[in-house]
């Protein structure tokens, strides 16, 4: 498993972001007011309930929802190893049916309806402590700042790739800068999930993680992919994640 630190990605992204401002308006001033104005504003409370909005999540609504999610987040929150770090935290719904967890910003923890409605309440609790993980890790509100600044420089970015594709010379710049982006982000990502996943077993939830893992591997079907697929993955394979669990199980 690869050793870096999270904020790895925050130089990667700046300097990748510098580099396209600065290509397009050759002003090191306006390159910096333009990110950092993203920056700032990732930090805000506007800017979590508006990434909410773009991507489709709602609060509990229903008394049945309330009824059996609200104790199990609660549980796992009460239980959770750094608890002055995921107090705030608040349970929110993304209405697909795909399962999955994710969480970002400072006190958003999102589970799919996939996942209330074909895992137990044990495979929800090892699934919660994970994405709280990512809060007490500092990865969550990481990835809102990345979020919010990828939406205000996502429009230059399309520019920039448009340009590379018709000039041959420019091309030749871009695209490798693109790559060690792409490389070293998804790396830092990938090593995130294991320490989210390390943060669930020590809150004594990794048996419970770890069954939620194998209920997901039974609906799904990881392919090698291409070696850029491979790359993009932003979670280490199903099956590393269950055997990184069984290894710190059996060393205890």
């Amino acid at each position: 498993m690869i050793n870096l630190d999270k904020y790895v990605i925050c130089f990667v992204w700046f300097f990748f972001y510098f580099f396209v401002f600065f290509l397009i308006f050759d002003s090191v001033f306006i390159v910096f007011v333009l990110f950092y104005l993203a920056i700032l504003f990732s930090f805000t409370e506007k800017a979590e309930i508006l990434w909410r909005f773009i991507i489709g999540v709602r609060p509990l609504r229903t008394l049945k929802e309330k009824e059996r999610l609200e104790p199990i987040f609660e549980a796992v929150k009460k239980n959770s190893r750094y608890r002055s770090k995921t107090r705030w935290a608040k349970l929110f719904i993304q209405e697909t049916m795909e399962i999955n967890a994710f969480a970002f910003g400072w006190e958003t923890v999102v589970l799919t309806r996939g996942s209330i409605e074909l895992l137990n309440d044990e495979c929800l609790s090892g699934l919660i402590a994970h994405e709280l993980g990512h809060h007490a890790n500092g990865d969550a509100s990481l990835s809102l700042t990345e979020a919010v600044g990828n939406i205000v420089v996502s429009l230059f970015l399309m520019l920039l790739r448009f340009i590379a594709s018709y000039i041959k010379p420019f091309n030749l710049i871009y695209k490798p800068i693109e790559f060690l982006n792409d490389l070293l982000k998804m790396a830092v990502r990938r090593e995130a999930e294991y320490m989210a996943d390390k943060y669930a077993f020590d809150s004594k939830y990794g048996e419970e993680l770890k069954e939620a893992l194998y209920q997901l591997y039974s609906f799904t079907i990881e392919k090698p992919g291409s070696i850029k697929e491979q790359i993009k993955r932003t979670h280490p394979p199903l099956t590393m994640r269950i055997a990184w669990l069984e290894a710190m199980k059996s060393s205890f």
